[in-house]
């Protein structure tokens, strides 16, 4: 066993945390945390601190003719798929559209 009699395969001074407390009662071993308690934030509170931020809506780009062509001067179909979360067949389907010519690294042809 271990230095704590905690059965791991690695000792504890590498693990780089203190493992956790056993105790009898506890079942697994593990220490459980605290409740979860719920708090609201009094006026004053909210004068000082200010209101949470509501959250930012993405103001997605199309997709346009004009947009992939300077786009893809630079960047490749790859690219551009992963930055707006489309697949790259979209991406392709549209330069087709449009009538773009990729080279081989999938960039605008000028």
């Amino acid at each position: 066993m271990g230095q704590s009699g905690h059965k791991t395969s690695v000792g504890r001074h590498r693990l780089g945390c203190r493992l956790p407390f056993e105790k009898s009662d506890v079942g697994d071993g593990y220490a459980a945390s605290g409740p979860v308690v719920e708090y609201k934030l009094t006026p004053d509170e909210l004068a000082k601190y200010g209101a949470p931020a509501a959250p930012r809506e993405h103001k997605r780009q199309r997709l346009t003719r004009e947009y992939l062509t300077e786009k893809l001067k630079d960047r490749t179909v790859g690219q551009i798929a992963e930055r707006h979360h489309v697949p790259q067949e979209i991406v392709f389907q549209l330069c087709e559209k449009f009538g773009l010519t990729l080279d081989a690294k999938n960039r605008l042809v000028v």
